[in-house]
């Protein structure tokens, strides 16, 4: 430090694997990664979970704008590079893998600054006994009580992803999705077990299963059997015509009652359920490739409803592939629309977006983020 200073030099590191910035096409990396260009900043303490993540992220539709790998933080420490992509306008979300913390004060003072002004998505490692000692001899990091962070993070409005790969799924979500202006959600499911399923996720997510109001339930009626469910989630029966699936979606969006909507079997990912299909010992090659081309043509028309409902509705109306294919994930995000690989993962993503929401209304803030 005392070299860069008298060198007139701020230092990253050490123990860093680079930087990244897409506006001055600098890619200063160890590792061979090729980012893809967004509107997402990465500060990491861990080199080798920073870069991972710019690479993972191109998978998932998650592009950057910044990154840094801060390692030990010998100079520059991590508030201060959250401090700088909070006042950048390019960046619209900011992820921080951290470690440790150790200006806490000027930590939680920053937060609470860009927290007001745009998403602060953050993943402590070292929570327990185990990773304490993992990090104090990773990166040096001072650790602190695991309540006491977490009692930091909500009284200053950061985001807490659950895992590693969380971060992607919240800051794509983020970018791409409205503000939900609440935590009712409704559920268009293309089969009944699902919606079942994704019931109890939301409610134990602490998202709210709302009841749809008799006007929609009137015009659902005028679309699906008589035998459908008349109720929240909207089962349509194992039905194969896709076409009354965009209907039936832009009727639970218009909902008053609806903040937030989940479409299930909407988007089923060609891949993965063909080659299930073809590798069954009565089906024929070309029976496979039949399937796979009207699965990924109907996959690709209902992205573009989910970018219109998103559109046309102003609230958040997403995804889930009930195949786990992460090819129509990406393909999803680079049209704009989001798909989550689980309904796990669609119900813990929505519901931080909600508490974040809660926040910024609690703070008097909300119109300044929505601006």
């Amino acid at each position: 430090v005392k070299i860069a200073r008298r060198g007139g030099l701020l230092l990253v590191g050490p123990n860093t694997m680079g930087v990244y910035s897409a506006p001055v096409n600098l890619r200063a990396l160890m590792p061979p990664v090729s980012p893809v260009k967004g509107e997402v900043a990465l500060v990491s303490q861990s080199g080798n979970i920073g870069t991972n993540l710019l690479g993972f992220g191109s998978t998932v539709g998650v592009g950057f704008d910044k990154f840094v790998s801060s390692g030990n933080e010998a100079d520059i420490e991590c508030y201060e590079y959250i401090a700088y992509f909070g006042a950048d306008p390019k960046v619209k979300v900011i992820l921080a893998y951290l470690e440790g913390i150790r200006s806490g004060r000027r930590f939680m003072r920053v937060a609470e600054e860009v927290s007001e002004r745009k998403p602060l998505i953050v993943y402590k490692a070292g929570r327990t006994r185990a990773g304490v000692r993992a990090a104090r001899s990773h990166s040096g990091a001072l650790i602190g009580s695991n309540e006491v962070v977490r009692a930091v993070f909500r009284q200053t409005g950061i985001i807490e992803a659950s895992t590693v790969n969380e971060m992607l799924d919240l800051a794509k979500t983020f970018v791409r999705m409205p503000l939900p202006n609440g935590r009712r959600v409704g559920i268009l499911t293309w089969g009944g077990g699902y919606g079942v399923v994704a019931s109890d996720a939301f409610e134990e997510a602490g998202l709210e299963v709302t009841s749809l109001t008799e006007e929609s339930l009137r015009e659902l009626d005028k679309i699906l059997p008589p035998y459908w469910s008349r109720g929240n989630p909207v089962d349509l029966v194992g039905t194969f015509d896709r076409q009354i699936q965009p209907p039936c979606l832009d009727i639970i969006a218009r909902d008053e009652n609806t903040d937030i909507v989940v479409a299930l079997g909407f988007i089923v990912g060609s891949g993965a359920f063909a080659g299930s299909y073809r590798s069954a010992p009565w089906r024929k090659e070309e029976e496979g490739e039949i399937v796979k081309s009207w699965l990924s043509k109907a996959d690709e028309e209902n992205m573009d409803v989910l970018v219109e409902m998103v559109r046309k509705h102003s609230k958040p109306v997403v995804a889930v592939t009930l195949t786990t294919d992460m090819d129509v994930v990406r393909r999803a995000a680079e049209k704009g629309a989001i798909v989550y690989p689980t309904i796990e993962t669609a119900a813990s993503v929505l519901s931080k977006m909600v508490r974040y929401v809660e926040y910024l209304r609690r703070r008097g803030k909300l119109r300044m983020v929505e601006d």
